[in-house]
């Protein structure tokens, strides 16, 4: 079968985005030389579809690619469920049009490997854990090494921000007392996962059977984080949760210090999920910072991206008389938006800044 057809076949499909928090509807017609393969061809196509939602196929490298082309030779087992609507024979073989259930859950096959992939156009990622001692490196370090292990590659590390630390700031971030837009921008990140830990330990007790209690050998270290997610462009909390843990040992030390690496892993296992679900969100949020005195010049960039095919409920979210941030909903990335608004004339703008989902633009 020759390619043309295929991709033809992409573009006479019906594309039905009935995105749920776990699958993508995708109506697609496949070919092969009869209807097995066919059908293989229409989930592979379904697959190959719902994948340009989360990546932009004109930044891929070699690397990326390649691990694309590993999910498309295992197309069929992202698929969840196929519905055939139409069939029937050819002049070179066999066509089937079919409604293809793609599995997008956040911890799903397909969203492991597509984040991974996102190393090609991934956000600068801070963890910073606050905490009255030491003990907070090594949750730091244990989050960080899972974030590279997903494929993010901007992960900045945690003394780039120790100044902050040192100021308290990030203890009134942390709290919603401080705004972080200027703190973003200095320090070039996107997104900051930022908690709190505590740790203590306890002797554990028995009942002496007398009315009371007598202690014994045995200690419980305690362990508990809570934590934000936040994009330090606009300070929207994207995620957030809390772990704790206790662990039994023999002495205060080794119970915290086990206490310590179980709970850990168990943020790490948190902050994975959050990126996931981010991740498997097809219509993703894309924010437009405009640099503009004039409220109207903002009303006409609101305007132009309203005009770009494939964006959703835009919205001007603040305007404080110097900039504004604008908050649209797209199945594109933030470089293809950026390009279309460089090529619109309409509007006198100019793309100054992308970093990650943001798009900074110059309206005076």
């Amino acid at each position: 079968m020759r390619k043309g057809k295929k991709w033809l076949g992409i573009l006479a499909g019906v594309m039905l985005f009935a995105q749920t928090a776990s699958a993508q509807m995708v109506t697609v017609e496949g070919y092969g030389p009869d209807r097995g393969s066919a059908l293989r061809d229409a989930e592979r196509l379904a697959v190959e579809n719902v994948i340009g939602t989360f990546i932009d196929s004109k930044t891929l490298v070699s690397q990326g690619q390649v691990a694309l082309d590993e999910i498309y030779a295992k197309a069929t087992g992202f698929v969840r469920n196929s519905t055939v609507i139409s069939e029937g024979a050819t002049a070179d073989g066999y066509k089937v049009q079919a409604t293809v259930d793609v599995d997008t859950n956040g911890n799903s096959a397909l969203v492991n490997q597509l984040t991974a992939i996102m190393r090609l156009n991934d956000p600068r990622i801070a963890v910073v854990i606050l905490d009255h001692g030491q003990r907070s490196d090594w949750c730091e370090a244990v989050i960080n090494e899972r974030l590279i292990d997903m494929g993010f590659s901007h992960v900045v590390d945690a003394n780039m921000v120790a100044s902050l630390q040192d100021a308290r700031l990030l203890e009134h971030i942390y709290s919603g007392g401080t705004s972080i837009h200027s703190i973003g921008s200095n320090f070039g990140v996107d997104f900051i996962v930022l908690g709190k830990l505590e740790m203590d330990s306890d002797n554990i007790t028995i009942p002496d059977f007398k009315g009371g209690y007598k202690n014994t050998s045995l200690v419980s270290g305690n362990a508990e984080i809570t934590a934000k997610i936040i994009r330090f462009d606009t300070g929207d909390i994207v995620g957030t949760f809390s772990e704790d843990t206790s662990i039994i040992n023999n002495s205060n030390k080794k119970a915290e210090k086990a206490a310590l690496k179980d709970l850990a892993v168990k943020a790490a296992d948190k902050v994975e999920a959050k990126f996931k679900t981010v991740a498997a969100n097809v219509n993703t949020s894309v924010q437009v910072i405009v640099m503009a005195w004039d409220y109207q010049r903002v009303e006409e960039v609101a305007a132009a991206l309203r005009g770009i095919s494939g964006i959703n409920n835009v919205y001007i979210r603040e305007h404080n008389g110097e900039r504004a941030i604008l908050e649209c909903d797209s199945a594109q990335s933030a470089q293809t938006i950026a390009n279309m608004l460089r090529r619109n004339r309409n509007v006198s703008m100019s793309v100054s800044g992308i970093s990650g989902s943001t798009i900074t633009v110059m309206a005076r």
